[in-house]
């Protein structure tokens, strides 16, 4: 018996600027039932082992009182077809975070779901909580769809003490690779900074010697810069604590024969690098990581400064769609990699399926080598080529 037609509409993109496109839903697919006669949940379970899933979706798509009981079924059916299918009749997520630390963040990131969520026609509800007192409260979150946990890398003991969340959460701002036996029970989104390290160095020399600036105060520079240490035997270690704003002090001739690595924030590595300017020290290379791939260096740096910069990259299939969905609300996913992790969860844990994947709990990236110059960051293994371009013109 023919029970479904399966129409699928297509999104037109019209061009908004010459990087963007206007934000028009997605392509979504829907089930028709052709059928006059009612599907009880006896009806649809006989359609689900007769084979019939085409049927069953369309069936169970107008029958909303059924969902429930066929949730795991669902679930299946949505990431083998890429659909999304959900068991509410709105999506319900909780954000948990320290508000001092993390609010404007949170703030922005929930703008991001609820601009992804309706833009594939999902009611929902965002709920922000504080972290404060979590390992009581999260018991009592079973009604949610997705809890998502903002956690500095200074608090990640913390989730040892956390019980087993009753819903998925997911951590977008901490990567497993870089915690402690982290448990098997949470999602992470973070950026893969030691992939990061590892594919810099395979591209730097392996005969040159390897120079580190970093920040002692802070664990994480001083968790990459150990892990690139142990990489390269020969190695300088330069702690710029308590230098102020001249580093002349922490400069030696032997950073013009040593590749850079550099673990430090956009403003500190601005003024690393306009410093080995001012000083005539000329490295054959300078590294870093994703910490680093932010317009706002081509504001604070001079082209010679730049000069034979490298920058990786895990931002490497933002589609114009999203980007231009999430622009006015002054989200560049160009460059936010946590919202770009975030979306790419969502789109994952929600919606059935998407761009990304999670591998052994840990949203996967991939990683690409930029070179910041001209006023951009250009792949190197492109060359400059006008449709590879990743920056704007300053």
């Amino acid at each position: 018996m023919r029970s479904f037609i399966i129409l699928l509409f297509a999104s037109i993109l019209l061009f908004a600027k010459a990087r963007e496109f206007a934000p028009i839903p997605l392509p979504q697919t829907y089930f028709i039932d052709l059928s006059v006669y009612p599907c009880d949940r006896y009806c649809l379970q006989e359609h689900l082992q007769r084979g019939e899933v085409f049927s069953f979706l369309a069936k169970i798509t107008h029958t909303k009182e059924e969902l429930p009981y066929f949730k795991e079924e669902l679930q299946q059916l949505a990431l083998l077809f890429r659909i999304p299918i959900t068991t509410k009749d709105r999506f319900a997520i909780t954000f948990i975070g320290d508000l001092q630390l993390f609010g404007p963040l949170m703030a922005k990131s929930a703008k991001a779901v609820g601009a992804l969520l309706l833009a594939n026609e999902y009611p929902f509800t965002i709920t922000t909580r504080s972290i404060e007192g979590i390992e009581e409260y999260l018991p009592s979150l079973e009604d949610q769809d997705l809890i998502v946990l903002f956690l500095p890398y200074t608090k990640s003991d913390l989730l040892h003490s956390l019980p087993p969340p009753p819903a998925p959460l997911l951590i977008p701002t901490l990567n497993k690779r870089l915690l402690e036996d982290p448990p098997s029970t949470f999602y992470y989104g973070g950026v893969d900074y030691l992939a990061q390290i590892d594919k810099l160095l395979e591209y730097a020399s392996t005969t040159r010697p390897l120079a580190i600036f970093f920040m002692e105060r802070s664990p994480l520079s001083l968790r990459l810069s150990q892990y690139a240490a142990q990489k390269r035997p020969q190695t300088l270690l330069i702690d710029i604590k308590g230098r102020g704003t001249n580093l002349k002090g922490a400069l030696t001739p032997q950073l013009n024969q040593s590749d850079l690595l550099l673990n430090t924030p956009i403003v500190t590595t601005s003024l690393i690098l306009s410093q080995l300017t001012l000083y005539d020290y000329h490295p054959p290379l300078k590294l870093s990581t994703q910490i680093n791939f932010n317009p706002k260096l081509f504001e604070m740096t001079q082209p010679a400064d730049r000069k034979d910069l490298i920058v990786a990259n895990s931002i490497t299939n933002p589609t114009p769609t999203t980007t231009a969905l999430l622009a006015p609300y002054g989200i560049d996913l160009d460059y936010d990699w946590l919202t770009y992790g975030l979306v790419g969860a969502i789109e994952e844990l929600l919606l059935g399926g998407g761009k990304s994947a999670f591998v052994d709990g840990q949203l996967y990236y991939e990683i690409e080598l930029l070179e910041a110059s001209e006023g951009g960051f250009w792949p190197i293994d492109r060359g400059r080529e006008e449709e590879s371009w990743r920056g704007d013109s300053l």
